[in-house]
């Protein structure tokens, strides 16, 4: 039995879990093309392909294929499982090295066919990261809110790129200042926040780092400048 594993991958919030499932239909019938079993299936959800690091799907494939627990990868296309050709590259050889072909809708994918998907996939890439940001930077220069969650405030309905306070969250806020600027650590203050049961911006709790931030990058609560305007920062 020629044993194989599916990769599907979307990249936003914008999609949803139907894209998933659209491509492990593809994926099944690349499977029957070639004759193979799928005998597991790995995802990721609402993340992008730039880095391999950050997705666990993908991991626990290469977690596997190490295992030898499939001789194929199916995928629907390279772009799904790379946008980087760097990562391309690594992902090649150790899977060479193992005996482990990719196929993709178009068929096996080779080496030269891989890393010329890879490098085009890089290139839009970079090229849609380009138009992202020359977007954001003309919704900042109108004193709009470029987008994503802001704790402490909220959209204001029928006015894109416009938030307001939240009262309840602002109050949390002007408390994280005033421990940090008393001399408590950011981990001190997510402890104590955790401990309260303090609904935290994202995910079930507070964390350090969503405190400290980066100084490079001006992330971080403590870190950010005093505005008039929530809008006028991205």
């Amino acid at each position: 039995m020629k044993r194989a594993a599916t990769y599907a991958r979307y990249s936003s919030d914008l999609q949803d879990d139907r894209s998933i499932a659209d491509q492990n239909r593809l994926n099944d019938q690349i499977a029957v093309r070639y004759g193979v079993t799928i005998v597991r299936r790995f995802e990721d959800r609402e993340i992008s392909a730039w880095s391999l690091h950050t997705r666990r799907g993908f991991q626990a494939m290469m977690r596997a294929a190490k295992a030898s627990e499939f001789e194929f990868i199916i995928i629907e296309d390279v772009d799904r499982a790379f946008r980087s050709q760097a990562d391309y590259h690594t992902t090649r050889r150790q899977l060479n090295f193992i005996s482990i072909k990719i196929i993709a809708n178009t068929g096996i994918v080779s080496g030269l066919e891989g890393s010329v998907r890879a490098m085009i996939a890089e290139h839009q890439l970079e090229k849609m990261a380009g138009h992202i940001h020359r977007t954001m930077s003309g919704i900042a220069a109108e004193g709009r809110h470029c987008g994503g969650r802001a704790y402490g405030y909220r959209a204001i309905p029928g006015r894109a790129g416009h938030l307001e306070i939240v009262p309840e969250e602002a109050g949390i806020i002007r408390r994280i200042f005033d421990e940090y600027v008393a001399g408590d650590t950011p981990t001190t203050i997510a402890l104590r926040l955790n401990a309260e049961r303090v609904t935290p911006p994202r995910g079930s709790f507070w964390r350090p780092s969503a405190l400290l931030g980066s100084k490079a990058r001006g992330h971080g609560i403590p870190r950010r400048r005093k505005s008039n305007s929530p809008s006028k920062e991205c």
